[in-house]
């Protein structure tokens, strides 16, 4: 389990790397060659982030609406979680769709 997370991380490690700009190179991708790539993130990438960056909040909350409902929650915690989780959830959905470039 170990190799794979490490040989995941090295993965994104390295396309991370090759995708740095350096003097003169640009990370942008060759559109005129890609004819399928800008309509998938158009019709199915981009609205179904868009839609999950509303419903996973929404998960968070109806489940921690409840847990204070049978009394296993505090206020609190419900407030913890609400911005740990929604808000992280939120926030690595929107670094996902700025990598993309889905607007």
């Amino acid at each position: 389990m170990l190799t794979h997370s490490l040989a995941a991380v090295w993965h994104a490690m390295t396309v991370i790397a090759s995708c740095v700009p350096g003097p003169g190179v640009t990370c942008t991708p060759n559109q005129s060659a890609d004819h399928l790539s800008k309509p998938v993130l158009d019709t199915i990438a981009g609205p179904l982030l868009t839609s999950a960056q509303f419903l996973i909040p929404a998960a968070v909350a109806l489940s921690g609406i409840h847990r204070m409902m049978e009394h296993r929650e505090s206020g609190g915690s419900f407030l913890i979680d609400m911005i740990t989780k929604g808000g992280g959830a939120v926030l690595i959905l929107a670094l996902i769709k700025t990598i993309a470039g889905v607007g």
